[in-house]
């Protein structure tokens, strides 16, 4: 069975940027993963069903996750903070696009999250 998340250690990309820090008087940057992207290669119809009946379902629970993984980063000096979804580019290809049921609201969906992770969210 999967559980739904719950992050078991909060911060370790925010330790290497310490540690980085120390290390440099130059900017710092790290890198997150979207939430979406986490979504597409993280959860299964089958083995998540319990825990997250849908991707979007995930894909949602991850947003406060990373969020707090940005906030922890901010707090340890991270310059910049790049979040990844290579995924989304992939929108544009016709057989991508066949994979899914409504393309163009997947694709609006993981922005959504990706904008929800970083919304308010000073610096």
């Amino acid at each position: 069975m999967v559980d739904r998340l719950a992050p078991k250690t909060p911060g370790f990309i925010a330790r290497e940027v310490s540690l980085l820090r120390s290390l440099t008087g130059r900017m710092v940057k790290a890198t997150l993963p979207a939430p979406a992207l986490l979504g597409e290669r993280m959860w299964d119809p089958e083995r998540s069903r319990r825990a997250y009946p849908s991707r979007e379902d995930f894909v949602r629970d991850c947003v406060p996750v990373l969020r707090r993984e940005l906030e922890l980063l901010r707090d340890e000096g991270a310059t910049i903070v790049q979040i990844d979804d290579p995924h989304l580019c992939l929108f544009v290809d016709r057989d991508v696009r066949g994979t899914f049921e409504g393309p163009d609201r997947a694709a609006d969906f993981a922005v959504d999250m990706t904008n929800a992770v970083v919304e308010g969210s000073p610096g």
